[in-house]
């Protein structure tokens, strides 16, 4: 597993930092097929970054031809996402979606998938 944190990068910055360089260097290894491990994560507090590594990495790979697919937990985070990746073309829905879950609403107003 390959799992990466940062601290206390600007979000807003126009280009990576060092350190978002670095950790998007890796996610890029990872995303070839060049790193022994299995899976790969990002973590970090609000602000630091992942949103921008992640966009950077996505549009590395997609400009390799690699098939890239973003999910995301909510439709709010799929659009800050895309709002970073541009005019990038890749496959993005909902981690509900990807698993083809439904939530519908039961009659006594809770919701079941």
């Amino acid at each position: 597993m390959v799992y990466h944190a940062l601290g206390g990068l600007p979000m807003s910055a126009p280009t990576l930092t060092p350190a978002q360089q670095t950790v998007a260097d890796e996610m890029l290894r990872f995303g070839a097929g060049q790193s022994p491990h299995a899976v790969a994560t990002l973590a970090g507090y609000a602000g630091v970054g992942k949103t921008t590594v992640v966009a950077h990495v996505v549009q590395a790979l997609a400009r390799d031809g690699i098939a890239i697919a973003v999910l995301a937990p909510t439709h709010k985070a799929l659009s800050v996402i895309g709002d970073k990746l541009g005019d990038t073309t890749v496959e993005a829905m909902t981690l509900h979606a990807a698993l083809a879950l439904r939530v519908t609403e039961r009659p006594d107003g809770l919701q079941e998938l």
